[in-house]
């Protein structure tokens, strides 16, 4: 196959999404709708594109989606706990020692948890005293003399310093 067939092949399984018209613009061959409509059926006709095509959509079938992902997980997260645990036993039968190995099953909800946006960190930050902290605005006093100037103002109105973020 061409470069130009072997793009139209992605083209077609991939963004295309089986419009043979747009596969055969997007694999870069020329003219207009009613030329690349003909290129992409002459195309689709040539038995090694056809053949390259049904491998490609057959692969595109096996991969895993996302949705395909969250199944597994959801099936891994809602399988009983006795299946991540083994018992072993005596020569009389009893319960000796039981092993859980319960990383599977919590790897698997904390993923979903995750996509799910159920664990949200969050950070409060504080004053060494417990209350908002305080930030500067940086301005020096010159600074703030041509900013009272420029918006018409005494200095003494504008805001202080000292600026409570709770409050901004």
């Amino acid at each position: 196959m061409t470069l130009k067939q072997q793009l139209f092949v992605e083209s077609y399984v991939g963004i295309s999404a089986g419009n043979a018209t747009d596969a055969a613009r997007r694999a870069g061959y020329k003219g207009n709708d009613k030329t690349l409509c003909v290129v992409g059926i002459e195309n689709l006709a040539k038995p090694s594109i056809a053949e390259a095509i049904a491998s490609r959509v057959s692969e595109v079938k096996k991969a895993l989606h996302a949705d395909d992902v969250l199944e597994e997980l959801s099936v891994i997260a809602r399988s009983p706990w006795s299946l991540f645990s083994t018992a072993r036993l005596d020569d009389d039968g009893k319960v000796v020692d039981v092993k859980i190995r319960l990383s599977e099953k919590i790897r698997a909800l904390e993923l979903l948890g995750r996509y799910h946006k159920l664990f949200v960190e969050r950070h409060e930050h504080t004053d060494p005293d417990g209350g908002p902290i305080k930030h500067q605005h940086g301005l020096d006093d010159d600074a703030t003399k041509l900013l009272a100037k420029l918006l018409g103002v005494h200095p003494a109105q504008l805001p202080s310093k000292e600026v409570d973020r709770a409050e901004s």
